[in-house]
């Protein structure tokens, strides 16, 4: 095994909800970034495209044209628990294996490239500020706000020992179905 690259990062806790823009459907999110549960991915140059991670980060690593280098997720926060934990750790494994070709493509570009981000940017930016960010919908424009957490605020983290919520696509389903109802009601959030 050659030299080694690792990306580190923590987890977001999504605050919620707020639609930009009722006649065109846009919505944005809200939400903060916590140290724990810790992200940590590992990659390196193996001659092939190898990879110890789920169905949704390698789909979506594959669609965005990163299939090289070996990839191993050393950690992260349990998935479908509302912890952005397909999109952590597929900005980081994609970061990852960008700097095994030498490469430093900003966490916005990276997002764009594997499909993160189509209803709320929250996560992303989160990956990029830290802190509390108030997106406007997009990874394309910078934040509505952004704000540092002061350091005495702790955030509880209850995790159910349960099976995973839903899936991926499933989740993005009801997201978009929900988005489009409440939009076509003028945003009534009640």
């Amino acid at each position: 095994m050659g030299s080694v690259v690792y990306v580190e990062g923590g987890s977001r806790l999504h605050a919620g909800f707020h639609i930009v823009d009722p006649q065109r459907g846009v919505w944005g999110g809200a939400g903060f970034y916590v140290e724990e549960p810790r992200v940590r991915v590992e990659a390196w140059d193996c001659g092939e495209a190898r990879w110890e991670v789920d169905r949704d980060v390698a789909t979506l690593l594959e669609r965005a044209g990163l299939a090289w280098g070996c990839l191993r997720i050393a950690s992260g926060p349990p998935r479908h628990m509302g912890l952005g934990s397909t999109t952590q750790l597929s900005l980081a494994a994609s970061m990852a294996l960008s700097a095994l070709k030498g490469l430093r493509p900003s966490i916005p570009s990276l997002a764009a490239r594997l499909g993160r981000g189509r209803f709320s940017a929250v996560g992303t930016l989160l990956a990029v500020h830290g802190g509390f960010v108030l997106d406007s919908g997009s990874v394309s424009t910078p934040p509505i706000s952004a704000m540092r957490v002061p350091d005495d605020w702790r955030f509880v983290l209850v995790i159910p020992q349960l099976e995973p919520g839903f899936e991926e696509g499933r989740a993005e389903d009801l997201a978009l179905k929900t988005a489009g109802l409440r939009a076509a009601r003028g945003g009534d959030l009640r």
